[in-house]
């Protein structure tokens, strides 16, 4: 009986399923990326990536990109070391834009302006061995009149260690493509043209998270669970199961809870008791100080945990709140600088993966317990949290007056 219920599974997984054959028209349609089978090699990308920001490349289109990501990164840039009319400007058609420069991803140097941009790229890794700090380190030392920015461009607009570093994510890099395709397009080559549509198309599909692709396959993949198991015999991998756990407490709780920018390694929210904060941080598309981020890191780090993060913001706010974590609260802590760019005020375990022999077996066990600490935290620590930090409220009520 059961074979015939799985073969019976394996025929309507083939047999008029329409999102398969969506999902095939769009794999099936021609990319030189896809083609080159380069989709996650970092170093392929940052090739890509540093012919299109070479003003002195066959692209045509001089430093147009450069100053567009440039741009983008500068209102992003809090310290103000470079601003975006110092390079709104400027001529950068000299730049020289070099690979693998002191083992710097893409290192960019204007010696007329003196303004120079370094950019560590990551897909599928992550930094290691501090080198943002040795990066910084090295191009600090050797350039020491220069205005300097500093990008860590990831998957999923990670945090980079180092404070210096703006994190910019692979949809950043789409919008900016995406711009770029519609003010050029007439003037670019009609070569050119389907290379950087192909790119753009390549990392829309595969790269930046909630794509075309991973929303079909994830809709196949809940109407023919049992039939794609049978099929390649894995499930989603746990990553992508707690994000739906996580999900799932959070939203029971949107009457009470803002979400924020969110992406499969960390999902970020605010109470929003809380949100009375001014929204001056460049940090997140709402530009609040203040949030909750869950980071959803089972790899590498096999852990999942609730942060509370303060974002880059006027000092006399930071101090305001660190004072309340370090003196005035018995759940909150100080667990960074105070001159850091993002400080932590609260930091919890919700799952350590080393405490479960295998993941797959395990998986019921892990979502279930994900769930549980969640819920508990949300109804036990955090209206601890909202108490102690709305103590701050008539500060910020009052400098708005």
């Amino acid at each position: 009986m059961e074979i015939i219920n799985e073969k019976k599974c394996l025929e309507n997984f083939i047999y008029n399923n329409e999102d398969m054959e969506k999902l095939e028209a769009i794999t099936n349609e021609f990319n030189i990326f896809s083609a080159l089978n380069i989709i996650r090699k970092e170093v392929r990308h940052s090739d890509f990536l540093a012919w299109l920001l070479n003003p002195l490349e066959s692209h045509g289109l001089g430093d147009y990109f450069l100053k567009l990501l440039l741009k983008d990164v500068c209102i992003r840039n809090n310290n103000d070391s470079i601003s975006i009319f110092d390079v709104d400007g400027i001529n950068f058609d000299n730049a020289a834009v070099l690979r693998e420069w002191h083992n710097i991803d893409i290192f960019i140097k204007d010696d007329s302006s003196k303004i120079l941009c370094v950019i560590e790229n990551k897909i599928d890794t992550s930094e290691h061995s501090n080198q943002l700090q040795r990066y910084r380190d090295i191009v600090d030392k050797e350039f020491i009149e220069y205005k300097k920015v500093f990008v860590y461009l990831t998957k999923y607009k990670e945090i980079p260690s180092d404070e210096e570093y703006i994190p910019y994510g692979y949809k950043d890099i789409v919008n900016l493509i995406e711009k770029l395709v519609n003010n050029k397009k007439d003037k670019l080559s009609e070569r050119i043209l389907y290379a950087i549509s192909d790119y753009k198309e390549m990392v829309r599909r595969y790269i930046v998270e909630n794509s075309e692709i991973q929303e079909i396959c994830k809709k196949i993949y809940k109407q023919h669970k049992k039939a794609l198991d049978l099929i390649y015999q894995y499930k989603p991998d746990i990553q992508s199961e707690a994000v739906e756990c996580i999900t799932s407490v959070l939203n029971e709780n949107r009457e009470t809870i803002s979400m924020d920018d969110s992406a499969k390694a960390y999902l970020r929210f605010i109470p929003k008791e809380l949100d009375f904060l001014p929204k001056t941080c460049s940090w997140t598309s709402s530009n609040r100080i203040l949030l909750f981020e869950i980071r959803n890191l089972v790899r590498p780090v096999d852990k999942i945990e609730m942060l509370l993060l303060v974002g880059p913001c006027e000092q006399n706010i930071k101090d305001t709140l660190f004072e309340l974590a370090q003196n005035n609260s018995e759940i909150l802590k100080v667990n960074s600088k105070q001159t850091a760019k993002w400080c932590c005020i609260y930091k919890k375990t919700l799952i350590d993966m080393k405490k479960y022999d295998d993941e797959e077996e395990n998986g019921e066990q892990i979502k279930e317990d994900l769930t549980k600490n969640l819920e508990k935290f949300i109804n036990i620590e955090l209206p601890k949290i909202i108490s102690d930090i709305k103590k701050c409220e008539q500060v910020f009520v009052k400098e708005r007056g």
